[in-house]
């Protein structure tokens, strides 16, 4: 019987698969588009929040931040510090509850996180807690459409599942948490209200596609249908949200 894909079953061979996004370039645009909202970080402290392998810690090192990355999987911890241990801290620690104390960082970063997770409203209240004043939280996550939410997840799941998880070479395959590894895709109104509720406000936000690296082909095809393809989804967002000094009112 299938089981629910959580952090603790991530293995080496699964960090072996994300470093391949990035190193091979599948992940470019997403890069870019993160450098365009960090700005000037030097000297901040940094919170790299579900760090995976390591990349984006790396990023804003390079870019003159002082970076804490941490990961709840051993396996994706480990290949951050293999990689990264000579230049910033690696810390083991859930998302939901990062061991940190409260005010302790300028910039959090939680890239391709809230969809794994099983209580997102935790983390985004621990997050606001970890936060200065005026401390910023910069979130990456599917960019999903009302249809898609309402509609589709069971055929996306049976979809997914065939095309991608048929394979004995799969490491998701033996998984039934829907949408892969995601325990839920949100709309963006969606997480605008989570983190409201959390004592955030939206600055500003973006949407990005990684599919310029297509073939001619590909991106021909994306051309002709992105409109409909939108019903199911086809871009990630980026939210770029700030910490109130007043908590929100319980209504």
């Amino acid at each position: 019987m299938k089981r629910q894909f959580t952090s603790r079953d991530y293995t080496p061979k699964h960090a072996d698969v994300y470093a391949a996004r990035y190193d091979d370039g599948v992940h470019d645009v997403k890069v870019r588009v993160v450098r365009r909202f960090l700005r000037d970080i030097r000297g901040q402290t940094v919170l790299d929040l579900g760090c995976g392998v390591g990349n984006f810690a790396a990023l804003v090192a390079d870019l003159g931040a002082k970076p804490i990355a941490c990961d709840f999987a051993e396996a994706m911890i480990t290949r951050t510090a293999q990689r990264y241990a000579h230049r910033f801290p690696v810390v083991r620690g859930s998302a939901e509850a990062p061991p940190f104390p409260a005010g302790r960082f300028d910039l959090v970063l939680a890239f391709d996180v809230i969809e794994h997770l099983y209580h997102p409203q935790a983390m985004l209240t621990r997050v606001r807690a970890l936060l200065k004043p005026g401390g910023r939280l910069l979130l990456t996550t599917d960019n999903v459409q009302p249809f898609y939410v309402g509609f589709l997840p069971k055929y996306a799941r049976d979809w997914r599942q065939r095309w991608f998880g048929g394979s004995k070479d799969n490491v998701f395959a033996k998984y039934d948490t829907p949408l892969c590894t995601h325990v839920r895709e949100y709309r963006f109104q969606e997480l605008v209200n989570m983190a409201e509720a959390a004592g955030f406000a939206l600055a500003s936000y973006d949407t990005y596609s990684l599919r310029p690296r297509y073939s001619l082909f590909g991106r021909m095809v994306e051309f002709a249908l992105r409109g409909p393809l939108r019903l199911y989804k086809w871009d990630y967002v980026i939210c770029e949200f700030v910490k109130q000094t007043a908590r929100p009112a319980i209504r």
